[in-house]
């Protein structure tokens, strides 16, 4: 999800895995910051020419957000088992 000048990166965050989830951002458990500040996430990239990624785990997702391309998503797989 690419980030627009409207939309801020834990709001672009929470919005995306509630879409990955089927519910509304405010239904996720546990919400984000009690994972992540949000406020300080959104602080990292406030200027417009702030350059960086931040990657973190959330729900069963990996999480990156990028100044440049916005929220990447990934569903974190269990690990195999052998018998």
């Amino acid at each position: 999800m690419p980030l627009t000048t409207e939309t801020s990166p834990s709001v672009a965050i929470v919005t995306e895995i509630a879409r990955h989830e089927g519910v509304s951002p405010e239904a996720l458990q546990p919400p984000l910051w009690k994972v992540i500040d949000p406020e300080a996430l959104d602080r990292l990239f406030e200027r417009t020419e702030q350059v960086g990624t931040v990657r973190f785990h959330y729900l069963d997702y990996g999480i990156e957000f990028d100044s440049d391309s916005g929220v990447e998503v990934t569903p974190i797989e269990e690990p195999a088992t052998t018998s």
